[in-house]
């Protein structure tokens, strides 16, 4: 009986860790974008947790700023390289009603660019704040490879979970 009890116990923990790990990899994946703002690369590109950010539309829609009415730039230029140039915009103005936010992401050149424009809306209630942003992704390539854009939309949730962490 304690046998039987142990393995099922074993099955839980084994698969707990597997949830842990999609959920982990869900997280990989939105941090895989381009990373935007000195705060946001000081902190090692954990940007899914940074709170009140002015850049929390391109990490955690749910972390957008809520304070006061803001307008952010964001400008760099890797290994002095012009084709290694990345520019971002942002936007958010509270309302009663939530926090409305915009912002715009370009990064490359002529022979190949990414850019994103991204409309959001947050809204905090008992603790926990709700965000999603609606988002439109293009990659043009130059030397007649084309280019494609795509719709997306990205949601995020958060939480205090301790006031010192």
């Amino acid at each position: 009986m304690i046998r039987k009890l142990l393995h099922i116990h074993r099955f839980r923990l084994t698969l707990l860790h597997i949830v842990i790990i999609l959920l982990s990899g869900i997280g990989l994946s939105v941090q895989a974008q381009a990373v935007i703002g000195a705060r946001e690369l000081a902190v090692g590109q954990a940007i899914t947790a940074l709170e009140d950010t002015d850049w929390g539309m391109f990490g955690n829609p749910a972390l957008m700023s809520e304070d006061e009415r803001s307008v952010s730039f964001f400008g760099v230029r890797y290994f002095g390289l012009a084709e290694l140039t990345d520019m971002a915009f942002s936007g958010t103005y509270p309302t009663k009603f939530g926090v409305l936010g915009a912002g715009a992401h370009r990064y490359g050149d002529d022979l190949f660019n990414e850019s994103r424009i991204r409309l959001g809306y947050k809204h905090s209630f008992a603790g926990f704040h709700f965000g999603t942003i609606i988002n439109y992704s293009h990659v043009a390539m130059g030397g007649g490879y084309g280019s494609a854009g795509a719709l997306g939309v990205d949601v995020g949730m958060a939480a205090l979970i301790v006031s010192d962490l």
